[in-house]
């Protein structure tokens, strides 16, 4: 054998060698040696706490001052009372809302008195009430140092429409029940943040 097909065999052999190399890399995709270093772990995401307190003072059978016909204006008031106040102990702000209904309790036997269908059914025109808050608006805010508050205050008025019809409901309307809600609901997403 000549020296030139000696040379061209182990140049042939180096090339299988070669791609034999390159290819087993491929497969194996990484070195022999390396460093590796692992680790695992948990955590934990606490939730903004919903805390909404109430003092709530007609619970307690909230008494209005006595109630009766204006002389001289069209409409009298009670004095104001509060009815309920909502705290804010939350995370996150709250939005307030509320409603406030009157209704009759009426005397015995008022219903059998022949005006009863045409005065009974004029009661929404001649009751109502009035319920102011104290914050100006109706977002406590959330929780930061201080809980934010606010106190809802009632009036009842009595808006006279004749000296006939006052004259009815003093005779036969024993009191006026007024009902109040509310609805506290979360206006901010993120905790002690405002909407």
């Amino acid at each position: 054998m000549e020296r030139s097909d000696k040379k061209r065999i182990l140049t042939k052999i180096l090339v299988v060698i070669a791609a034999l190399t390159l290819l087993s890399c491929c497969f194996l995709g990484s070195t022999f040696a390396k460093y590796v270093t692992s680790a695992s772990g948990t955590g934990s995401v606490p939730i903004a706490l919903w805390d909404i307190d109430v003092t709530n003072n007609a619970q307690t059978s909230l008494t209005f001052d006595k109630l009766s016909p204006a002389v001289s204006d069209s409409t009298n008031s009670t004095g104001s009372k509060d009815v309920i106040i909502i705290t804010n102990n939350s995370d996150v702000a709250a939005t307030v809302s509320y409603t406030a209904t009157v209704s009759p309790k009426w005397r015995t036997s008022a219903e059998s008195d022949p005006q009863f269908e045409s005065y009974s059914g004029q009661f929404q025109n001649v009751f109502s009430v009035t319920v102011s808050n104290s914050a100006g608006d109706l977002v406590l805010d959330a929780k930061n140092g201080t809980a934010d508050s606010l106190t809802l205050s009632a009036v009842v008025t009595w808006t006279t429409l004749n000296d006939d019809v006052d004259t009815w409901y003093g005779i036969w309307l024993e009191s006026v029940t007024v009902t109040f809600n509310f609805t506290a609901t979360q206006s901010s997403e993120l905790p002690t943040a405002q909407p």
